[in-house]
């Protein structure tokens, strides 16, 4: 596509900020991913040195590209992001495509049409997994800067829609592996609270924030003309508060002879235009012939920027007729070509707000509508249209109805916030007629459940119950569906009470020997679950199964729901009873009918964990993550990652449980279930600290404790042993102490056995780090007390290592022998691979005095199972202790293979690949269409992450990852 220079407007001052982009750009030559932030007032000069910055970038050879909100289009999903790349992909489109896997390519071209594939229909996508489409634009970003270093400009964020400013919080969260600079211009006094929140935190941890202040007479006298007397440049110099913009206005007006003296621009603070400069702005705007007049306010129309066609369609006139007028316009710099050939902008969102807003009302609604039809007959996709729609649609336009409904319907999985905006809009146009009631209802359950998923809790709420209010209180699977997600949405605000009776009143509008009813207790026993309830739980679920004919997906559900009561309360007996009397259940039913029960096979996984069957917990938490992806269970999915995340660190496997456990924490944060994020942060600083990486654990366990205190849940107590153990395996022993333990000195234990073996073993570690081996006593009996009330070899096997470790501080070689060695035998029998290796560590230690010999065939065998199993730290252990005995540990990058290779971007991993099949890095870059300057600084940071010294350790270590 050709472009069109962009008239730049003059940067006055903002020296130090210029250089400080200098300084940026010069970093982005150097391969760095950088990150600016531009905040201030509006007219400050954001975009005009956002404008200076893509100059410079080009004037060094980077690619530049830039995008602008608008703020009557701030509906539009990703509109600022295909704003920013739409036109340029259009001419790069059979490249980039090249180097993108066919699951980016999926996501890709759902939202640029550039990048479509030919392909079968998709299922719409799980809107708790749209974070593939995050790390898609990520990979395409990525993939645009592999031949020359990326600028990415978005201005006047602060207008943005939601899914593109989800799209801009992953890569401030997951910053693209690759030269791209992404510069953000924004106001932050207009954002939502939440993302201004977000955008601040993120931008702390890199990047340049410049905040723009008012110019200094200095600066501003550059742009004041020197043909004007001195008392009138400091007239107008005051009155715009060295605003650059509101300077420009005022000295238009001054120079059409509209302003000479009183000018009186008094600035506001919050945003608003001071009423010279509205009233210089809209005396600019009534200058204008009728035609230029009537095509500004059609453009206004049309969008910012806008095409011709469209302004036409707005205006009612032909489009020659605007291609005439467009001339007069952009001469007097009212508006301004872009880059795209063929598209236009206005000079300043100020400007454009003061043309649309000074149409008539009556006169907008017929444009809106005409743009609408124009784009109608262009074929253009219900998404577009709708914002359109909903600005001309009366009350009973029941074909709006239908668009916007099918607009929302399309938006739902990448876009829930604004789908909810769509369902909403499209029930204020529906009539109050008994006709509707059923599409009515329609409406408020998608309204509802696409405001959960877009993370607003509150509002979803409220959805539900109005529609529990309008819906009739006999049978009606809508209504008990409704209850049922409604209640999930109280426990995921903390309202226990209220999921509760919301449920219980339901169950007392019905048979109560129903199947319906069954599903209702068994729905109670789920909320017991969420509440921490478990004798609640035990008893709904035991009711459940009293109901007779009940489907046995109800019984799988119900049988799953009391194996992990019984196991909560102590009865693990009957736990294991319950567990397998429902893994009969749940594998001899089909996918398509445990989707209508998706809890039987989660909570099942759940049980099966605890229970220490690992095998068949992670096949079930897998079955049923894909299930969930198939049918559209979105609701369980973090549920299922978590504790498939959690099986495969107990299997050894921390790289891929923590692969599981970001995309836990991502689907988490998008959907703003605090309850969920907690579990995922937590296994996310499981995983840190298997991988010998207690710094980052710290990171994620401190993140935990925030979530967590967010979650207003019983279960909020279950970050505090995480991040205890990150800050012991940090060499923190005090506050490891200090945040587990309450004022007294007790600990402070979730509500749940399966953690209290656990949390002494590690109090009693810190007890021992801190030289109080007495206090470390008492924390190994507890240890011990609570694996024996649990009787299974996992937690007894962790009892016996904190046993162990005592001894050996007490230089009880022979006790601690025998400890250890009982660990050991505990943990194979458990299949514990991680936990025998470290049992088999302490084996080693004790026997190091008496018979080194064993002692070093000991501890060389735990360092290949723990180097083969991702656990760094405990290796690194290992091979401090066969030193002490003067004997040497071969170098254990198979620990890599489970653990760093986790932590490499799929870019990263793919150069990986190459270079075991023994490209050179020239061969590396015409394969992946990347520079040899990228390929190296992918390999760079290659070796700097999985600490390899040489291509051939590399190659070893590819061959083992595929093992793994």
């Amino acid at each position: 596509m050709a472009r069109v220079p962009i008239e730049r407007a003059p940067v006055a001052g903002r020296q130090a900020e210029l250089a400080r982009l200098d300084e940026v750009l010069d970093a982005l030559s150097g391969g760095l991913a950088q990150l600016v932030h531009l905040v201030g007032e509006p007219g400050i000069g954001k975009t005009c040195l956002l404008g200076e910055l893509l100059e410079r970038a080009r004037a060094r050879g980077q690619l530049a590209l830039s995008g602008r909100a608008s703020e009557f289009e701030h509906d539009v999903p990703f509109a600022v992001w295909l704003d920013a790349l739409d036109q340029h992909l259009r001419s790069v489109a059979s490249r980039t495509l090249k180097g993108l896997s066919a699951a980016h390519r999926r996501e890709l071209g759902a939202v640029f049409a550039a990048l479509a594939v030919d392909a079968e229909e998709q299922d719409p996508p799980l809107a708790t997994e749209r974070y593939q489409l995050h790390r898609a634009i990520a990979a395409l970003l990525e993939q645009l800067a592999g031949e020359q270093p990326l600028v990415l400009a978005l201005d006047d964020l602060h207008w943005a829609d939601a899914a593109s400013m989800e799209v801009v919080l992953h890569l401030l969260e997951r910053p693209p592996a690759a030269p791209v600079l992404l510069a953000l211009a924004y106001r932050p006094r207009q954002l939502a609270p939440g993302m201004a929140r977000a955008l601040e935190d993120l931008g702390e941890r890199g990047g340049a924030r410049l905040e723009l202040s008012p110019l200094s007479w200095q600066e501003a006298a550059e742009l004041l003309p020197a043909r004007l007397p001195g008392d009138v440049r400091k007239r107008l110099y005051a009155d715009s508060g060295g605003n650059p913009f509101y300077l420009e206005q005022l000295v238009r007006a001054v120079e059409r002879g509209e302003l000479r003296h009183g000018l009186g621009a008094q600035l506001t603070g919050d945003g608003t235009v001071p009423s010279a400069v509205a009233a210089a702005t809209a005396r600019e705007i009534g200058v204008l012939s009728r035609p230029a007049r009537l095509v500004l306010e059609g453009a206004a129309v049309a969008g910012d920027p806008f095409e011709p066609e469209l302004a036409a369609a707005a205006a009612d006139i032909t489009t020659k007729r605007v291609l005439a007028v467009i001339d007069e316009l952009v001469d007097r710099d009212l508006v301004r070509p872009t880059e795209t050939l063929g598209r236009f902008r206005f000079r300043h969102p100020i400007l454009h707000r003061a043309v649309y807003e000074g149409s008539r009302p009556g006169w907008r609604i017929g444009a809106h509508a005409r743009v609408a039809a124009a784009l109608d007959e262009r074929g253009a996709p219900p998404a577009v249209r709708a914002h359109h729609v909903e600005r001309f649609a009366q009350v009973g336009d029941l074909a709006a109805v239908a668009l916007l409904e099918q607009a929302a319907q399309g938006a739902a999985g990448r876009a829930p916030a604004t789908a909810a905006r769509w369902f909403q809009a499209a029930l204020e146009l529906l009539p109050d007629e008994p006709e509707q009631a059923e599409r009515e209802h329609q409406l408020l359950l998608g309204a509802a459940i696409t405001l959960g998923f877009a993370g607003q809790l509150a509002d979803s709420s409220e959805f539900f119950h109005r529609l529990l209010d309008e819906l009739p209180k006999g049978p009606s699977p809508l209504r008990t569906a409704a209850v049922r997600f409604g209640a999930l949405v109280e426990h995921l605000l903390g309202n226990h009470e209220q999921a509760e009776q919301l449920v219980l009143a339901r169950l007392g509008e019905i048979d109560a020997e129903s199947e319906e009813a069954g599903e209702l207790r068994v729905e109670l026993a789920y909320g017991g679950f969420l509440a921490a309830d478990w004798e609640g739980m035990r008893g709904w679920a035991q009711e459940a199964l009293a109901v007779e004919r009940s489907d046995p997906t109800l019984q799988a559900s119900a049988h799953s729901l009391l194996a992990l009561a019984d196991y909560s309360l102590g009865r693990v007996d009957e736990a294991k009873r319950e567990a397998r009397t429902a893994r009969e259940l749940v594998d001899g039913l089909s996918d398509p009918q445990l989707a209508t029960r998706v809890e039987s096979i989660t909570v099942l996984a759940w049980a099966e964990y605890c229970l220490g069957e690992l095998d068949p917990s992670l096949a079930h938490a897998t079955r049923g993550i894909r299930i969930s992806q198939a049918f559209g269970q979105a609701h369980l999915i973090v549920a299922q990652q978590v504790v498939q995340a959690m099986g495969l660190l107990l299997k050894g496997v921390p790289g891929r449980a923590a692969d599981v456990a970001q995309d836990a924490i991502e689907s988490s944060q998008l959907s703003g279930n605090m309850l969920f994020l907690t579990w995922a942060l937590t296994v996310r600083c499981d995983a840190a600290l298997q991988a010998g990486d207690p710094r980052r654990a710290v990171r994620f366990g401190e993140r935990a404790q925030a979530a967590a205190a967010e979650s207003r849940s019983p279960w909020s107590s279950v970050a505090a042993p995480y991040l205890a153990e990150a800050w012991l395996e940090a060499g923190q022993p005090e506050r490891c102490l200090d945040t587990l333990l309450d004022a007294r000195g007790k600990p402070r234990l979730p509500p749940f056995p399966y953690y209290a073996p656990r949390c002494y073993e590690m109090l009693a570690r810190a007890e021992l780090s801190l030289g109080r081996q007495d206090a470390a006593a008492k924390r190994v009996d507890a240890a011990r007390q609570a694996a024996e009330e649990i009787g299974l070899p996992g937690p007894r096997a962790v009892a016996c290592r904190a046993g162990a470790e005592l001894a050996l501080g007490r230089d009880d070689r022979e006790r601690a022998l025998a400890a250890a060695r009982s660990g050991l035998e505990l943990a194979e029998q458990a299949g514990l691979s991680v936990e025998a290796a470290r049992c088999r560590l302490l084996v080693g230690r004790a026997l190091a005095s008496e018979d080194p010999r064993a002692a070093a065939s000991e501890l060389r065998r735990a360092h290949t199972d723990l180097a083969g199993h991702g656990a760094t730290r405990h290796r690194d252990q290992a091979a401090a202790a066969l030193r002490k005995l003067g004997r040497g540990a071969a170098r254990a990058t198979a620990a890599a293979a489970n653990g760093g290779w986790a932590e490499l971007s799929e870019r990263e991993r793919e150069v990986a690949t190459l270079v075991a099949e023994g490209r050179t890095n020239r061969e590396i870059a015409e394969q992946l269409l990347l520079s040899e300057k990228t390929v190296a600084n992918h390999m760079s940071r290659i070796f700097r992450r999985l600490d390899l010294g040489s291509r051939a350790e590399l190659a070893a270590l590819v061959e083992r990852s595929r093992h793994a």
